[in-house]
């Protein structure tokens, strides 16, 4: 009886050690996401042109339990990369922002720059996500 007892306490603790080990390696293996699968920010247009005066900034979903907060960044386009223009916000962000292509003084795009636009999604345990892309301002000369 005794025999049969220990066995079996034998196995179960094998058993488990596979499992916790099995875990353990499926967490430490890199997952196989595409970059295609990442989220991505869209534009209603390929670049910034002062003739349409706005652009819509299409905000991804952004995938966590509970968002506390978040942050649109439009950056200089030149080192240091000061914030050109940016949009705060609390809970959950908006589906989209909208760009006038002014700072906070109203001053104007660079013309032929791109801009870095960098969004920020913070949830209520501290985690932070990111995801970038350039806004392309066109070519163009304003006339007095």
């Amino acid at each position: 009886m005794k025999k049969k007892l220990i066995v079996v306490l034998l196995l179960i603790s094998i058993a488990a050690a596979a499992a916790i080990l099995s875990f353990t390696i499926s967490c430490q293996t890199p997952s196989t996401v595409s970059a295609s699968m990442e989220p991505r920010i869209r534009l209603s247009s390929d670049y910034f042109n002062h003739v349409q005066e706005k652009l819509t900034i299409f905000l991804p979903e952004v995938e966590m339990l509970q968002a506390l907060s978040w942050r649109v960044e439009v950056l200089e386009p030149h080192p240091s990369y000061l914030v050109f223009h940016e949009w705060v916000g609390r809970g959950q962000p908006p589906e989209q922002v909208i760009w006038d292509g002014k700072n906070f003084v109203g001053d104007w795009v660079h013309s032929a720059s791109d801009y870095p636009l960098v969004y920020y999604v913070c949830d209520v345990y501290g985690n932070i996500k990111t995801v970038e892309t350039r806004i392309p301002v066109d070519d163009f000369v304003f006339s007095d």
